[in-house]
């Protein structure tokens, strides 16, 4: 399903394309994105905080594509003020949270 999800996408014919978009996102922007997302891999989140300039990126790490309950306050905190840093309660096997300058 997956694969046929991604043919989708890649033949949608839209201009200007929205990936070649992204460096014009002038707002603090948080990436959110499910490790286990079984439609697009965690990379794919990468890219985005990669290309948005200064873009965090959220790594939900026992998510897939919903918000864990445990997590939900700490998520809404950095969605609310994407500058901000996670609270010292978060454990990194929940959350990981990396600056897009810092993914290369």
């Amino acid at each position: 399903m997956a694969n046929q999800l991604g043919s989708v996408f890649a033949a949608l014919d839209c201009a200007p394309r929205w990936r070649e978009r992204l460096p014009e996102i002038a707002v603090p922007t948080l990436v959110a994105h499910g490790r286990h997302d079984p439609f697009f891999p965690v990379g794919n989140g990468e890219a985005l905080a990669r290309e948005i300039p200064g873009a965090r990126l959220l790594v939900l790490e026992s998510a897939s594509r919903a918000i864990p309950d445990a997590v939900a306050g700490p998520v809404a905190a950095a969605m609310l003020d994407p500058r901000s840093a996670l609270p010292a309660e978060v454990h990194p096997q929940d959350l990981l949270l990396v600056r897009g300058d810092d993914l290369g």
